[in-house]
């Protein structure tokens, strides 16, 4: 029989509540269509966020161009493709499911998202504790995250960070804005 030596626990949406609920949030408070901001975000790896969480930006750098990105108007055509490929057949007429001006604040956006993955879940966070206690395995840590650098001390205020009783419980803490990749 097998035994298992690690787990390796995801942070955002495991540990920690998603960021992908704070992109809900914002879409309902300004009428945007179900999923438009995630098909808008993660259209290409070299977007703005993706970016970010490769450590090849910093969130002052970030910041800047997020909200141009996300209103790009351009966005409404990934959405709509991204429809079609779902094999929603209901979408007849553009204009009826977007507002007609979409200007994204990319600031309260990244706010609603990070205040997200600042909430513990505590069920995983007690279970976490609990095998860490059994000395059986070595707990990692794996997460798509960002640097705060010098320049960006400030936004910590408005952000946030992991826990930090939630990081000392892993033997390691592997982030993609260190190792470059996500």
């Amino acid at each position: 029989m097998e035994t298992y030596k690690a787990i390796i626990f995801d942070i955002g949406g495991v540990c920690v509540g998603s960021p992908l609920e704070g992109i809900s949030q914002y879409e309902r408070k300004h009428n945007l269509p179900l999923n438009f901001i995630n098909v808008s975000m993660y259209a290409g790896e070299n977007g703005s966020f993706q970016r970010l969480e490769r450590g090849e930006i910093k969130v002052h750098e970030f910041l800047k161009i997020f909200s141009e990105e996300m209103s790009n108007p351009k966005n409404k055509e990934l959405y709509l493709e991204y429809l079609l490929l779902r094999g929603d057949k209901t979408i007849s007429n553009e204009t009826s499911i977007f507002p007609a001006t979409i200007k994204i604040e990319g600031k309260e956006l990244f706010q609603k998202m990070i205040a997200e993955t600042t909430k513990l879940n505590p069920i995983i966070f007690k279970a976490i504790k609990n095998l860490k206690a059994s000395n059986k395995f070595k707990i990692v840590a794996l997460t798509n995250n960002f640097q705060i650098s010098n320049e960006d001390s400030q936004i910590l205020e408005f952000i946030g960070d992991v826990p930090l009783e939630l990081k000392n419980l892993f033997d390691e803490y592997i982030e993609s804005s260190i190792i470059g990749m996500r």
